[in-house]
């Protein structure tokens, strides 16, 4: 199937697994404490962990993946020192390392709620145990 402009959307099957494995990685990530939504459905607009699903079925990288949301205070401190011309101020910066930081542990909660698979589950990004 495609959209009005011709790419090429996943089917309705493919989109209801997406969707079913993005609820599980939601679930995983509030089990472990950390405020997640996904994103358009349950998205508080808030920070925390946002769950995407892609509805596209050639370009996307990932049909589901998981990233971190700056706070609003975080994101509008990082536009004013830019439009200011600091982009080298630390405020600037924040959003950008904060989503860094966050993303071996949103990685690990995946792993360990065996929501990732085994070709990534091979990579030392859990140290044995850990789980």
């Amino acid at each position: 199937m495609t959209d009005d402009f011709g790419f090429f959307r996943a089917s309705e099957e493919d989109l209801a697994a997406r969707t079913a494995l993005a609820d599980q990685a939601v679930s995983a990530l509030r089990r472990a404490g950390l405020p997640a939504w996904r994103e358009g459905v349950d998205d508080p607009a808030t920070s925390g962990a946002v769950v995407r699903t892609e509805p596209d079925a050639e370009l996307a990288s990932a049909a589901v993946s998981a990233s971190r949301r700056a706070s609003d205070d975080v994101l509008d401190a990082a536009v004013e020192s830019l439009t200011a011309g600091r982009p080298e101020a630390p405020e600037a910066r924040r959003p950008g390392l904060e989503g860094l930081r966050m993303r071996s542990t949103l990685i690990e909660v995946l792993i360990c709620a065996d929501l990732l698979d085994e070709l990534v589950r091979t990579r030392p990004l859990v140290a044995p145990g850990h789980c």
